[in-house]
């Protein structure tokens, strides 16, 4: 399930993407919140066009093999189902972008 697709835990300083409400199909009728997604950051920026695309910008473009993705696209495009974010092959419904401060 969701330990196939790694996140990273805030070091440094940034603006960084938490997914979260996940669910591995997304016509799953959930009872609780489903499961916790990865953190990925620290970003550059975030952009979202009429929920078709939201692309965002690594600050350390490596970071996003190390998550286990083969490949590095400059703006890693996350694809929209209905209302949820498809990311690693799994659905979530909630995401938020945070700031976090070292040694936070």
């Amino acid at each position: 399930m969701i330990d196939d697709i790694k996140g990273i835990t805030p070091k440094e300083t940034g603006m960084y993407l938490k997914l979260f409400h996940g669910r591995e199909d997304p016509d799953e009728a959930l009872e609780d919140w489903g499961f916790d997604g990865p953190t990925v950051g620290p970003l550059v920026w975030a952009h979202t066009t009429y929920k078709s695309h939201f692309r965002v910008r690594l600050v350390h473009p490596m970071d996003w093999e190390a998550m286990g993705f083969p490949t590095y696209d400059e703006e890693p495009d996350f694809e929209f189902h209905d209302d949820m974010i498809k990311f690693g092959g799994y659905y979530y419904g909630d995401w938020s972008l945070f700031f976090h401060t070292e040694g936070e």
